[in-house]
């Protein structure tokens, strides 16, 4: 299973959770069923996108592209979460977790990159 998905469908839960909470069951039930959903691509899209992701060396360019961007998305979402605790404390724990996967993310395009052997 993808940890995104995984991070996606918890958070997607959790908003359900909160929404159902508040009495808005409508709106709790479109987002449990998204948050199936997602966990679901999640368990079917793992087995072939890791055997193309193994098939295929990665380009150094490219790992420092995508190391940058999980940066920035990494940044933004700090802010949005400090944000976030002030403003609607559900959100903001919503987008701390998201934020750490973009965390894990960037570290491990960083950790990809620094392992390549020096051509």
């Amino acid at each position: 299973m993808r940890y995104g998905s995984m991070v996606t469908g918890g958070c997607l839960a959790l908003l359900s959770l909160l929404r159902l909470d508040r009495g808005d069951v409508g709106a709790a039930l479109l987002l449990a069923a998204v948050a199936a959903a997602a966990l679901l691509w999640g368990v079917l899209g793992s087995g072939a996108r890791g055997r193309a992701e193994a098939a295929r060396p990665a380009d150094p360019a490219v790992e420092v592209a995508r190391a940058r961007t999980w940066r920035r998305i990494a940044m933004l979402g700090l802010a949005l979460s400090v944000v976030g605790a002030f403003t609607f404390p559900p959100m903001g724990l919503v987008v701390g977790a998201l934020t750490l996967y973009a965390a894990s993310q960037m570290r491990r395009s960083s950790r990809m990159l620094a392992a390549r052997p020096a051509a």
